[in-house]
């Protein structure tokens, strides 16, 4: 007798990936990934992220520029340029070291031809280790930064380019979800330009302060050695240092002091090498709260101007500039 069936036992066929797609879509995979991360980089950030803002528009004047200031955010904050009577130009960047500030003037001092006087910062936390062996923004900083010296000559071991980082779409700041957020802004005519300052709440003030110094270095070997670099680069070029204590309100200055003195920074710079100038302003605004930021560490507006004018005030009576009265 003949069963008949309507089910079909054969096995099913299986479909397996071949090697000719899977190299057709990791070569679309890289072609694509390439092409937004070359729009991200050259429509968002080599233009509009306040690094290259900066780095631009000191491209554009480095052979006028008499007086350079190098330094992090306190000078990013607390320098308004537009108060000095000379060409001066503030290439400082939130997060930068003795180490990013050597490697920038050592690419472009040639170019400096008008360059008197470069001024360097020397606060409390300037030479804390917090800021050693991390370069902030790799995706700005490794064209400049020669990492076989820094390992070779100052000891940085396991420290190299990682060309990983420096892939815009990876970062938080412009890509993840804030390269789409950048489109909607490019197609409906937003301007689009990163925060150059976190304002952080007076809470948060003995927090930033243990981060800059509970459990580091106050005086870091490796910010001490390229200190004395930019100081001997400067000096085979005769260009004047100048070194600036930056102003603190009292409670930043209170607090700040159980670790580090202001005595002390000084001590340890004069080791490095001889300065032309050394200004000490920490003590100017002491009672002048409204002049600071939340954070106290960091002047607004109105107290830039103002340390500004003191300072243009007291380089000009320091005869260190060619032509001071």
């Amino acid at each position: 007798m003949n069963h008949l069936s309507i089910f079909n036992f054969e096995p099913a066929k299986t479909h397996q990936l071949s090697r000719w797609h899977a190299v057709v879509f990791a070569a679309v995979f890289v072609i694509s990934f390439s092409l937004l991360e070359a729009v991200n980089r050259h429509v968002f950030v080599n233009q509009k992220a306040i690094d290259f803002k900066t780095l631009n528009e000191f491209l554009k004047v480095t052979d006028k520029v008499q007086i350079l200031f190098l330094g992090d955010s306190h000078f990013v904050e607390g320098i308004d340029s537009e108060v000095f009577d000379r060409k001066v130009f503030n290439l400082s960047f939130n997060g930068a070291s003795f180490v990013q500030s050597y490697y920038l003037l050592k690419r472009y001092v040639d170019s400096l031809e008008a360059l008197e006087v470069v001024v360097l910062p020397t606060d409390l936390h300037s030479f804390s280790s917090m800021r050693t062996r991390r370069i902030t923004e790799p995706y700005f900083w490794n064209r400049f930064i020669d990492y076989d010296e820094l390992r070779t000559a100052n000891g940085w071991e396991g420290l190299y380019r990682n060309w990983f980082k420096e892939l815009t779409l990876l970062d938080p700041t412009f890509g993840r979800k804030q390269f789409v957020k950048n489109l909607i802004a490019l197609a409906t005519g937003k301007a689009f330009e990163r925060s150059s300052f976190s304002r952080e709440s007076e809470q948060e003030l003995a927090i930033n302060i243990r981060r800059h110094f509970e459990g580091r270095e106050a005086f870091d070997s490796s910010l001490l050695f390229y200190f004395g670099r930019l100081l001997e680069l400067c000096r085979a070029r005769g260009i004047h240092v100048v070194t600036l204590q930056t102003p603190l309100s009292r409670s930043h200055l209170a607090q700040a002091s159980h670790y580090v003195t202001s005595k002390e920074v000084q001590s340890q710079t004069l080791k490095k090498g001889i300065v032309d100038k050394h200004l000490d302003y920490q003590n100017l605004f002491l009672n002048r709260d409204e002049l600071f930021r939340a954070d106290g560490d960091h002047l607004n507006e109105a107290g830039a101007r103002i340390f500004s004018e003191v300072l243009k005030s007291d380089l000009d009576r320091s005869q260190i500039l060619k032509g001071s009265r």
